[in-house]
């Protein structure tokens, strides 16, 4: 018996529409395959800025002891479409420096760039980039961040070779009243 066509065909017109309805309001995350659901449509503007989103990744390890493993931070970033460079937040390394002075005694020094180089430890960052199969890291050099006592968070990264991410331009074109949307990642252990 042969199942009759015009069933068939419904199902796949639903399955486009739930597709096209739910499409903007889930995330696979990877590696484990749960899925993260919105409580209602996003704005087509939320997912779009969704592709630009890198993960970044540190890593701090101390020199002496190469096999001990390391302190792992992490926080979101994005690709600066005139420079290429990856656009950050600045606690990022500075917090974990301050944490390894205050609990462990471990000084730092300031480069000629202002960017803190641990005496006894090193540390090296990643843009990481995941799918639903896969995860790929790119490393990324530390080139610039907002001087420290100042209110500008922020820092960028060169990577070692173009990420495969869209871009986004820089504008200081908003105004008070704008809409505006954030989108980042949250670690489970973040304040």
């Amino acid at each position: 018996m042969k199942p009759a066509p015009i069933p068939i065909l419904v199902l796949g017109m639903l399955l486009v529409f739930t597709d096209s309805v739910f499409g903007q309001q889930f995330e696979t995350i990877y590696p484990n395959g749960l899925t993260a659901i919105a409580e209602r449509p996003l704005s087509s503007a939320v997912y779009l800025s969704q592709q630009n989103i890198i993960k970044i990744r540190g890593e701090f390890f101390q020199k002496n002891q190469p096999d001990a493993p390391p302190i792992i931070v992490q926080a979101s970033g994005f690709v600066e479409k005139d420079s290429n460079y990856v656009v950050s937040a600045r606690h990022l390394l500075v917090e974990t420096v301050m944490e390894l002075a205050g609990r462990f005694g471990e000084p730092f020094s300031l480069d000629k760039n202002g960017i803190p180089r641990g005496v006894g430890y090193d540390y090296r960052f990643f843009a990481v980039l995941d799918t639903a199969t896969e995860r790929k890291e790119y490393p990324l050099t530390v080139v610039a961040m907002g001087p420290l006592d100042t209110y500008l968070d922020v820092m960028l990264f060169k990577p070692t070779k173009n990420l495969p991410v869209k871009s986004l331009g820089l504008s200081n074109k908003v105004r008070s009243g704008d809409k505006v949307y954030v989108s980042g990642f949250t670690s489970q252990n973040t304040h």
